[in-house]
């Protein structure tokens, strides 16, 4: 497999071009914010076609995951944090089904409980028990 690859002034990776035995096999592209943090990763199929789409918020965490195969979207997941960076709610876009948590926190801004509800539907519990020296 031959990869061509491409990047821009600043050193980070802009594309990826995939080759086997010379015949092109797709390719993947990447956004950056200003920061230098991935914003998208786009990887593209032999025919042009977007086969897996990643979209990251500005702390590198997965806020958008699509995959399709020919032209047809087969899996797609939507993800919100709350302040701390943890997970609030995961959206499947396909079946419209979610989950989400709701967290205590403790003074040094630790979450220590966290209900996981799935269609609304509350059905774990989650605790830490947290010793601070």
């Amino acid at each position: 497999m031959y990869i061509n690859v491409l990047n821009h002034e600043n050193g980070n990776l802009i594309e990826e071009q995939f080759f086997r035995e010379g015949q092109y096999l797709g390719s993947k592209k990447l956004e950056y914010y200003e920061s230098g943090v991935v914003k998208s990763l786009i990887q593209l199929d032999k025919d042009g076609n977007q086969s897996r789409v990643e979209r990251y918020n500005e702390q590198s965490q997965s806020i958008e995951t699509k995959v399709s195969y020919g032209g047809k979207t087969t899996f797609e997941v939507y993800t919100t944090y709350d302040q701390n960076g943890n997970y609030l709610k995961i959206t499947n876009g396909l079946s419209k089904t979610t989950s989400f948590k709701e967290y205590e926190y403790d003074e040094a801004g630790n979450w220590i409980s966290a209900i996981h509800y799935f269609d609304d539907i509350p059905k774990l519990l989650s605790k830490r028990y947290i010793t601070y020296y």
